[in-house]
């Protein structure tokens, strides 16, 4: 998952040099509920609200990052009782 919403919070998974690049330009937001933030997500700051351009600039550096990830490994499935 490269992107997800909370409320009207935009949260964002970003390497670590551009999440420390969006951490230095602007007051990044925990992203998820209070208390329960998502590890290796950052919510965009509000100060982004309105520009899309912006925005779709954030969101597409997170599709391109997660697409360099590997994937998953998959749970194993439990048994049938």
């Amino acid at each position: 998952m490269f992107a997800g919403l909370f409320g009207p919070m935009i949260g964002v998974k970003l390497s670590d040099v551009d999440r420390e690049a969006l951490e230095a330009s602007h007051q990044t937001l925990p992203f998820g509920p209070e208390g329960r933030a998502m590890g290796g997500y950052v919510g965009l700051p509000e100060a982004l609200a309105g520009d899309d351009e912006q925005t779709a600039e954030w969101v597409e550096k997170a599709f391109a990052y997660v697409a360099t990830l590997p994937p998953k490994a998959a749970k194993p499935r439990s048994a049938k009782k």
